[in-house]
C-alpha cells in the first residue's frame, strides 16, 4: 500500500536539513504554478520568489504570462538565460535533440542556469520547489523518485509529488490560479519547445496557432540541412516530424486530429 506525503511534511523535511529560502521554478503550467503557490502561501517567511529559465525555445506568450502572474501575485521574479549556449547554438552543432538526449539538453538549457542561480545565493541556504510529481509526464525534468534531494549545492524539493493530477487542478480552481494560454492548443506549458518528445501533431499546432516559434525552428532546420558534421536522424525538429517536412498540411483536419493521423 502506498503512503502519499504530506506537503507540510516535505518542506520541513527541507528545513531540517537546513534550507532557508525557496524559489519555484515556474514554467507556466499547473503543477509549478500550484506548488509554488503552496510554498508562498503556506512558508511565506521562507520563500522568496521565483526562478524563470529561458530555455531559448520558449513561446513569448508563455513568457510574458509568467511575468504578468508574478506580477499579479506579488511574487518577486528572477529571469535567467542558458550560461553557455542557446538552443539554436546547440543544433548548429548536434541536431536537434531526441528523447533520448533530453536529459543533455535539459541540463544544457534548464539545469546549468539552475545551478548558477544557487550558487550566487549558497549564503540564503536556497532550495528550488519543483512540481514534479511520481505519476506525472516523462516530459517533465527527469524521473524524480524523492520529494528532497540536491546535486551538490543545488537542492530541489517537491511538495507535491504524490498529488494526483485531478487534485492539482483542484488547487489551481480553489486558489484562483491561472495556467499558461499555450495549454489550451498544445497542452503543455510552452516554456520548452526543444521537440524531445514531440509528436507530429506538436509542429502542426505550432503552425497554426504560434507561427513566430514555428518560423524559428523552420529556419533552423534550414540552416542545418545540408550540415555534413549533422547526422540525418538530427536534422528535424521533433522526432523527424519537422517543420519543413509539414510546410504543405494545412488542413483544418490534420491540425485538430493529430492523434487519428496515419503516420
Amino acid at each position: 500500500m502506498e503512503i502519499s506525503l504530506d506537503p507540510k511534511e516535505i518542506i520541513n523535511e527541507a528545513l531540517d536539513h537546513g534550507r532557508r529560502s525557496f524559489y519555484g521554478l515556474l514554467s507556466g503550467g499547473k503543477d509549478s504554478m500550484s506548488v509554488t503557490h503552496f510554498v508562498a502561501e503556506n512558508y511565506p517567511e521562507y520563500f522568496k520568489g521565483v526562478l524563470y529559465v529561458d530555455t531559448t525555445i520558449a513561446l513569448d506568450e508563455t513568457k510574458e504570462f509568467i511575468k504578468d502572474e508574478c506580477q499579479r501575485l506579488g511574487w518577486k521574479l528572477h529571469t535567467r538565460l542558458p550560461p553557455r549556449q542557446t538552443f539554436e547554438e546547440w543544433v548548429k552543432q548536434y541536431g536537434f535533440p531526441s528523447m533520448r538526449i533530453h536529459t543533455i539538453i535539459m541540463r544544457r538549457l534548464k539545469y546549468e542556469a539552475m545551478r548558477k542561480f544557487a550558487l550566487e545565493r549558497l549564503d540564503e541556504y536556497p532550495c528550488m520547489i519543483s512540481g514534479v510529481r511520481r505519476k506525472e509526464s516523462i516530459r517533465r525534468m527527469g524521473n524524480v523518485k524523492e520529494p528532497f534531494n540536491h546535486d551538490g549545492n543545488l537542492y530541489f524539493v517537491a511538495p507535491f509529488i504524490d498529488k494526483s493530477t485531478v487534485e492539482v487542478y483542484s488547487y489551481l480552481s480553489d486558489h484562483g490560479l491561472k495556467k499558461s494560454p499555450a495549454y489550451t492548443e498544445l497542452h503543455i506549458s510552452g516554456d520548452c519547445l526543444c521537440g524531445s518528445f514531440a509528436g507530429r501533431e506538436e509542429i502542426m499546432l505550432l503552425k497554426a496557432f504560434y507561427p513566430k516559434i514555428y518560423e524559428k525552428i523552420k529556419r533552423i532546420e534550414e540552416a542545418i540541412k545540408d550540415d555534413p558534421n549533422i547526422k540525418p536522424e538530427f536534422k528535424t525538429w521533433g522526432n523527424h516530424h519537422g517543420a519543413i517536412d509539414i510546410e504543405n498540411q494545412t488542413t483544418l483536419d490534420a491540425l485538430i486530429c493529430g492523434e487519428c493521423a496515419v503516420y
